[in-house]
């Protein structure tokens, strides 16, 4: 018989016999229950304050609600987090520090967050909202896999584990995605805090995504009094206002190329395909990736299913480092931006064949890379 013709050891389930389960909140629709949220935002924005404001308002809701943890220093939380859960009215006793090293473990030099201590932390004291303020630290430099786990966690557990962190930005400013493995990308809910383009003294919460309803409405707030104030609703979406936040006139694009690349490839962050994938987010064409490229001399090396750049020698890297001193076309008064224009003043101007090389040299590394991630994909 063929092996096609078998029975399936594992039968389907036809949704007529699944549960009929609906979302719970702890604040409806931005913030549900048992799931993972991302709460993220420039520096300044105030995701701390609207983190305690959460923790206060769960903690006054004894019959709907458990307990709230927050992970974190004693000492720290002491001075910065309980001015703050007092002002906002929270019942303190109802919210209790978890001391990083209960869900930490080491390995290879680096802290990380220990999945089955923090999943047996979990089961133990069976919290309704888990605050990482910011999450971060307990991720190691390879963190992508937590993020499904943290989401698998919430919902086995059913707390809501909000994260905080740092909204990804280029080094002009710019709010950048780090890629597919972004938190982003698995979390249910997913926040955004930031200053209100239209009034310096407020500052806005929008709803980036949402699983399980429609995304909720941006939400006015200021700091008064030492708690969250909430103001009227606005039209402002998530998209709109990460567009707000992007700074005027940031200069030549392939200067900010250059800087987008010496950081990402100094942190390590080294493969082709997430450099370009990257740089898209940033705003970055590939032709300008590949210029600036160039310009700090970084080497292709092959590995396995995937393409590298690393910087050269130091000796090399020097003299690569002074080709950035060009000055910007006086002929169009403009900074130089991608490829455009024609003028002697264009910092490491191309011509027609070594751009056309370019060009094939982008789409053969980002075929390679699709075929590897399909296989890696096919994989799992």
């Amino acid at each position: 018989m063929d092996s096609s013709t078998q029975a399936n050891p594992c039968p389907l389930t036809p949704f007529s016999s699944l549960p009929d389960e609906e979302t719970d909140y702890l604040l409806e629709p931005h913030i549900p229950l048992g799931r993972l949220v991302v709460l993220e935002g420039p520096r300044g924005a105030g995701k701390s304050w609207i983190a305690a404001g959460l923790a206060a308002h769960v903690s006054r809701e004894k019959e709907c609600f458990g307990k709230i943890l927050v992970v974190g220093p004693a000492g720290a939380l002491a001075s910065g987090l309980k001015p703050r859960l007092k002002a906002a009215g929270a019942d303190l006793s109802r919210i209790e520090v978890v001391e990083p090293s209960r869900v930490l473990w080491e390995e290879d030099g680096e802290r990380r967050l220990s999945v089955t201590a923090f999943s047996v932390l979990l089961g133990q004291e069976m919290p309704s909202l888990v605050v990482i303020d910011p999450i971060d630290p307990y991720l190691g430099k390879k963190g992508a896999k937590y993020w499904e786990l943290l989401r698998e966690l919430a919902i086995e557990h059913h707390c809501t584990i909000l994260a905080v962190r740092r909204l990804p930005q280029t080094p002009t400013g710019r709010p950048a995605r780090t890629g597919p493995e972004d938190i982003s990308f698995c979390a249910d809910s997913v926040v955004l805090c930031a200053p209100d383009p239209e009034n310096s003294q407020k500052r806005l919460l929008a709803h980036a995504r949402s699983v399980h309803a429609a995304q909720g409405k941006t939400l006015e707030f200021t700091i008064q009094e030492g708690r969250v104030q909430w103001g009227n609703p606005r039209e402002m979406g998530a998209e709109e206002l990460l567009q707000a936040l992007r700074p005027k006139g940031t200069g030549d694009a392939l200067a900010i190329a250059v800087e987008f690349l010496r950081e990402q490839v100094t942190a390590g962050e080294t493969t082709v395909y997430y450099l370009h994938q990257n740089a898209r987010e940033a705003g970055i064409s590939g032709i300008t990736l590949l210029r600036a490229k160039k310009i700090l001399g970084l080497r292709s090396i092959k590995g396995i299913g995937h393409w590298y750049w690393e910087f050269p020698p130091e000796n090399e890297k020097e003299k690569s480092d002074d080709r950035l001193e060009e000055p910007d076309s006086p002929a169009t008064g403009k900074n130089n931006d991608h490829l455009d224009g024609n003028t002697s003043g264009e910092p490491l101007k191309l011509n027609r064949a070594e751009r056309r090389r370019l060009e094939r040299e982008e789409r053969k590394m980002a075929g390679s890379m699709e075929k590897a991630e399909a296989r890696v994909s096919g994989a799992y």
